[in-house]
């Protein structure tokens, strides 16, 4: 099972730098369509696309993995990470702004990503809540998960989120809070942890140092591609091991580029050029 484990771990991380360039396009899983996405059937096509461009791996729903098992699996070096929870965090059907502690729900089992062709799974915890039951019950399911992941093979990621109603926007990257979600995704028992950007390298900094596993930084919001660039530096040079990047890739209108651009920067290390130049000659929208 340790070789089965090493292999799938492979297509993730690079053997040569230990890090990892992640595209996620599960988007539409947490947060329904997104602008400047394009045609929802278009998304297997654009994975397969970009992880030709440069990208380690890609994170799916299962349903989309599903509709794109065949594809998908016949690239050899190509991760494939399935996201294994709904919650309901991203989205506000009343478009009052206000939303509750949020809920979530598993999607299936570990071995059903394994069917769908799955190297990786990965799910959330969200610290913060004001029902301490609750997210009890979310850290002991996640724990359940990593060790059916440490029984088949299956490289494990956590994704840790601060949220809850009781808590200011700020406390959501305040350093010692992102740094605390990564300890105890590391502590439950996962292979890479995914934070969210705590605002400088030297913030990062804190948190890897704290964190016995490799660390991940969140793409986050669409931003203008030079200012992305410009964070996507910082993040490298804060320690992460890489980024999994969703939004600022599935909204630009020149992915292929951007993923260039990132891959340059995370696997090799660029990070005294001015993101102008990591984008050539061609501006991205």
């Amino acid at each position: 099972m340790a070789e089965v484990f090493s292999d799938r771990r492979e297509r993730i991380v690079s053997t040569v730098d230990g890090r990892s360039l992640i595209g996620t396009f599960a988007h539409g899983l947490l947060r329904g369509p997104i602008d400047r996405e394009g045609a929802a059937r278009d998304l297997g096509d654009a994975a397969c696309d970009l992880g030709a461009a440069g990208l380690d791996a890609v994170v799916l729903s299962p349903g989309l993995l599903r509709m794109n098992a065949e594809r998908l699996n016949g690239r050899a070096r190509l991760g494939i990470v399935v996201c294994l929870e709904w919650n309901n965090m991203f989205f506000d059907l009343s478009d009052t702004g206000v939303r509750g502690e949020g809920r979530s729900g598993l999607l299936g089992s570990v071995e059903d990503a394994l069917r769908l062709g799955a190297d990786a799974i990965l799910t959330y915890i969200f610290l913060g809540s004001q029902d301490a039951d609750a997210e009890a019950r979310h850290v002991e399911r996640n724990a359940i998960l990593s060790r059916e992941c440490e029984r088949l093979g299956v490289v494990r990621i956590i994704e840790t989120m601060i949220r809850g109603s009781s808590l200011a926007d700020i406390d959501q990257t305040r350093v010692r809070n992102v740094a605390l979600g990564a300890r105890m995704a590391a502590e439950i028992g996962c292979d890479l942890v995914k934070v969210e950007w705590p605002g400088s390298a030297e913030a990062l900094a804190q948190v890897v140092e704290g964190c016995p596993v490799p660390v991940l930084v969140a793409g986050g919001d669409a931003l203008p591609p030079d200012d992305f660039l410009a964070i996507v530096q910082e993040v490298i040079a804060g320690g992460a091991s890489g980024m999994v990047v969703g939004r600022n890739i599935v909204q630009s209108s020149q992915r292929v580029e951007l993923v260039h651009a990132l891959r340059t920067i995370i696997h090799g290390a660029d990070l005294a050029s001015s993101p102008q130049a990591l984008l050539g000659a061609q501006e991205l929208g």
